[in-house]
């Protein structure tokens, strides 16, 4: 793909997120890192901005997958709902964000990047204590090495014996990646 077709799919990108911009602060930042690569002559730095645009219960019985089904761009058709496949190596920064509604006081739960579905890249636990029947969630990043067809995947767990669904809401159930 030459220079020039590349920038015109960031600037369509970059259009499509100006139109979502207020729906969002993380809209901003996406925006801002696109016109930085349409500006610095492409590179490879965004790759997928995508949410989980459906509930899934997470419970104790074991780990949950975050299907993130709604993409807000996918440069290079690397995401395919609850799984990340690099196209290429090399480093990635890694954020996501998983929420939870009507989570009771008290109660635990587990956010975690995995690489190739079983090496924990980072984690987050989350626990309300006191504040019942509220929304809670995790935030997870992490710059992590991916050669071409590694996998990455955000798991949630529940440490007590209840069952919760995500937040289905751009801003709530969000994944970032980008190659650095």
């Amino acid at each position: 793909m030459d220079e020039q077709t590349k920038i015109r799919e960031l600037e369509t990108k970059i259009t499509q997120l100006e139109s979502v911009r207020q729906k969002n602060t993380d809209s901003e930042d996406m925006l801002n890192h696109l016109w930085r690569e349409r500006n610095s002559g492409g590179g490879t730095g965004a790759r997928v901005s995508a949410y989980a645009g459906s509930a899934q219960t997470v419970n104790n019985a074991g780990w949950t997958v975050i299907n993130f089904n709604t993409e807000d761009y996918d440069l290079k058709n690397e995401q395919n709902g609850d799984t990340f496949t690099a196209s290429e190596s090399g480093y990635y920064h890694i954020v996501a964000n998983v929420s939870l509604v009507n989570m009771p006081g008290n109660s635990l739960g587990y956010v975690f990047i995995l690489k190739n579905a079983n090496i924990i890249v980072d984690y987050q636990s989350f626990a309300p204590g006191d504040s019942s029947g509220s929304q809670f969630g995790a935030k997870v990043s992490a710059d992590v090495y991916l050669a071409a067809g590694n996998t990455v995947q955000i798991k949630a767990s529940m440490g007590t014996a209840i069952s919760l669904s995500t937040n289905a809401e751009r801003g709530y159930m969000v994944l970032c990646i980008h190659k650095i």
